[in-house]
């Protein structure tokens, strides 16, 4: 059986604007990978001593929405990079930025609130100037969202 369903994961695009409806809309230039979010939930004991058959009964708590992390080729000038309204200001000024993940092949648009709490900058010797970049995501995100214009 072929992988009919399979798609290309480049052309995967994030976008952060200052509200839901795409205000001050900047394309995170130059990523070369993403990742999650990953999300998980609490998985709480609900067993009683009515609880029947010797098994534990299981209810789930609380969701984390988790973190989106990426990597990019980082250059300060850009401004969707920067220490203004960039990732960087939003880091240093530790905002919550909306953002949308545009899958590609007009797979979706999953849109969230996030704040920068990872940036680490590698800057080998023999390599490109690249950065790890991480989002917390807040609160659910929403997986049909239409993308911003």
């Amino acid at each position: 059986m072929t992988a009919q369903y399979a798609r290309l994961a480049q052309g995967t695009l994030i976008y952060m604007a200052n509200d839901g409806a795409g205000a001050g809309k900047l394309l995170i230039g130059e990523i070369t990978s993403v990742s999650g979010p990953t999300m998980s939930s609490d998985l709480l004991d609900a067993t009683t001593q009515e609880s029947s058959g010797g098994f534990r009964e299981k209810i789930i708590g609380l969701t984390d929405p988790g973190e989106i992390s990426f990597d990019i080729l980082f250059n300060q000038t850009l401004p969707s990079h920067d220490a203004t309204n960039g990732l960087l200001g939003v880091f240093k000024n530790k905002l919550i930025k909306y953002f949308q993940l545009e899958l590609p092949d007009s797979m979706g648009v999953w849109q969230l609130q996030a704040s920068v709490n990872g940036f680490e900058l590698d800057a080998s010797v023999d390599g490109i100037l690249t950065a790890s970049v991480t989002l917390a995501v807040s609160g659910l995100p929403d997986f049909d969202a239409t993308i911003w214009s």
